[in-house]
This record gives C-alpha cells, structure tokens and sequence, in this order.
C-alpha cells in the first residue's frame, strides 16, 4: 500500500510540475507579444514622418492616413496620396498656394534608413528625416 501512495503523490507532482510548466511558457508568449507589437518612436526605413531639403527649402510630412502637407519657399499646400511598389501618386491637392505639386503626380521614391530620394521629372531630390520635435523648432 506504501507503494501506491508514492506512485499516487508522484503523479499528483508531476501535474503541478506540468501546470506551472504550462503557464510560464504561456507568460513568456504573452509577454513577447506585448513587446513585439509596442509602437516605436523611430520609424527607421518608413516612409511615414517629416522630410526636410534644406538646399532647396522644402519640407513635407506623409502621414499613415495616406494625407500629406508640404511647404516650398514658404508657400504650403496638403492632400492626399497613394502607395504603390515605388511610387507615390498625389490623388489629391486640397490647398495650393504655389507648391509645385498637383494631383495626378506621380513620385518615383528610394528610402534607405533616414533618406529619402524622390525623382520627379528627370531630376533627384534628396531628403532626410527630421524628427517631430525638430520639425517644430523651425520657423515657417
């Protein structure tokens, strides 16, 4: 009768040893979930955020909603736009005061890390990330 106690006790350890087995790993998978799908401040390699070419005075911001603004010498406009493979289509020009952008243009793009080349017509323009907070330093 020792005997099956012991193999009684030692079955009834080996599923609480399985039970809290289960729930770590079922903690670990929920705690890299919560990890992996945080929201990052650096949007390194995205398209998304604020743009700036200091040489030629331009400055534009693209939004997740596919909405856009852009500043040229000065003068602003906004709209809307559109993704597809390597282009950006401007679908959209809700206000333009002089920018030298039109819905129908279509934006050839190359994005690596934190610059950005758009080909418009032949020629390249570089741009470079600039940060919300930078954005905000500047005087329009």
């Amino acid at each position: 009768m020792f005997c099956q106690v012991s193999r009684f006790t030692e079955t009834i350890m080996k599923k609480e040893l399985l039970k809290y087995f289960y729930t770590t790993i079922t903690l670990l998978f929920v705690s890299f979930a919560f990890t992996s799908c945080s929201d990052d401040d650096d949007d390194n390699g995205s398209l998304y955020g604020y743009w700036a070419n200091y040489d030629e005075d331009i400055y534009f911001g693209l939004n997740k909603d596919h909405s856009f603004w852009m500043e040229e010498d000065g003068y602003d406009c906004y709209g809307e736009y559109s993704v597809k493979s390597n282009t950006i289509t401007i679908t959209d020009v809700e206000y333009d005061n002089g920018v030298g952008v039109e819905a129908g243009d279509k934006l050839q793009f190359s994005l690596s890390g934190n610059t950005l080349v758009l080909s418009v017509d032949g020629g390249k323009m570089t741009f470079k990330r600039i940060k919300e907070d930078d954005f905000d330093d500047y005087d329009w």
